[in-house]
């Protein structure tokens, strides 16, 4: 789905693949979302494209990172909050993962920077996803090697 709050996906593998809860879901083009629930032949993937879904994210051109979140009014727009001012980003630049987490690995390309405000403290800024979700064909599930060890350490 990419109509809703919350949007989600079906995947033709689960857990006689290998697929288990938590796993990222991504392409070349962007990060896709997270798997939450799986069966012997099927799973289900939180999209990226909800309310609750942010990744970690960094500026390739200066490695400032925050936290990006689908904007909720255009399947192709997101937001990045807490982008320290004194941190320079400017329309162009690109955003991949910053790979601080233990589902995303770090420089798959996200997005463009279209636009940066501040508040004087954060820089909040404007991307455009390079991933078409309506579009979806093909997608990866990553499975990090270390991810029990470092969630064992939150």
């Amino acid at each position: 789905t990419t109509n809703m709050q919350n949007n989600f996906l079906i995947l033709d593998v689960g857990t006689d693949n290998g697929i288990s809860d938590g796993m990222g879901v991504v392409t070349g083009n962007g990060i896709v979302g997270i798997v939450e629930a799986t069966d012997r032949h099927y799973c289900r993937v939180s999209s990226f494209l909800s309310a609750s879904q942010p990744a970690s994210v960094k500026i390739s051109r200066t490695q400032a990172f925050g936290p990006l979140s689908w904007s909720g009014t255009s399947i192709r727009k997101a937001h990045i909050t807490e982008i320290p001012t004194h941190a320079e980003v400017t329309p162009g630049d690109t955003v991949v993962t910053s790979g601080f987490s233990a589902i995303f690995p770090p420089e798959i390309p996200v997005g463009t920077v279209t636009g940066v405000t501040s508040d004087g403290i954060y820089n909040d800024v404007d991307v455009d996803l390079l991933l078409d979700f309506n579009s979806l064909q093909h997608v990866f599930v990553v499975r990090n090697l270390d991810g029990k060890e470092i969630n064992g350490l939150l």
